[in-house]
């Protein structure tokens, strides 16, 4: 029961994107920016990569993290 409330709160805070395409990753963004790839294949073979852009020290002070997919 709490699993389930938990997975609808977290539906309720995800925000559709604006189709744009993530920023290239540059080495001196280490510190900064990190990116995290996962890979999926599908039933019918295909494989789909999702990529997470996530901004270290963005947001720090209200608790919240912004994400790019």
């Amino acid at each position: 029961m709490i699993r389930e409330w938990r997975h609808r709160r977290a539906v309720q805070r995800v925000m559709p994107g604006d189709g744009r395409e993530l920023k290239r990753f540059r080495w001196w963004q280490l510190p900064f920016r990190a990116l995290f790839h996962l890979r999926l294949a599908g039933d019918d073979g295909r494989k789909t990569v999702y990529t997470v852009d996530v901004r270290h020290w963005q947001n720090q002070s209200s608790g919240n993290v912004k994400a790019h997919l």
